[in-house]
């Protein structure tokens, strides 16, 4: 639940991992230096602790050196891959269509912990609002309208196809083979 804007410019500095403290806590940390919310809080973090995606940051990023961009390119480039990516999938992603921006992911994330958990404190904490009335209109606004509902079916079907294999795939580029 991070704005595009805040994850685009993180460094490898940004990230706080089981290894860099010599903890082997299931989680990490990220380090946000310009919160959009800053005038709520200045420095913020947020913490992250799906199994999956640990072990994807720490193998891709965890080597870095400090000062090392985690995504090489700007607002524009992030945009470009987004909206190629959703378009290949047969997902609109203008705003006038109602379609997926990255501004979705953030109202996203707290509807998925909604559905995992329902309680609104700890999603209130992780995507770092002050108020509990914003979780809810982003809860509510996101659960509103599914843009897969709206799909015809065959790119529904394509994006099923790629969501089955998504866990495989990164499962596969997980394992290390040098250890089979």
């Amino acid at each position: 639940m991070v704005h595009p804007a805040e994850f685009i410019s993180l460094l490898r500095s940004d990230l706080l991992l089981p290894g860099d403290t010599l903890n082997e806590t299931a989680a990490f940390y990220v380090h946000i230096r310009n919160p959009k919310t800053a005038r709520f809080a200045r420095k913020q973090h947020c913490k992250i602790d799906d199994p999956c995606v640990l072990a994807y940051v720490a193998k891709v990023f965890g080597a870095l050196a400090p000062n090392a961009s985690l995504f090489a390119g700007g607002t524009s480039a992030y945009r470009r891959r987004w909206d190629h990516v959703l378009g290949r999938l047969g997902i609109s992603v203008s705003m006038p269509s109602r379609g997926a921006t990255p501004a979705v992911l953030r109202g996203s994330g707290a509807t998925a912990l909604y559905l995992e958990s329902e309680d609104l404190s700890l999603i209130q904490w992780r995507g770092r609002w002050a108020q509990l009335k914003t979780v809810e209109h982003y809860i509510q606004e996101v659960a509103a309208q599914s843009l897969l509902a709206q799909m015809p079916p065959e790119d529904r079907a394509v994006v099923k196809l790629f969501a089955d294999a998504a866990g495989p795939l990164l499962h596969s580029f997980l394992v290390d083979k040098s250890k089979q």
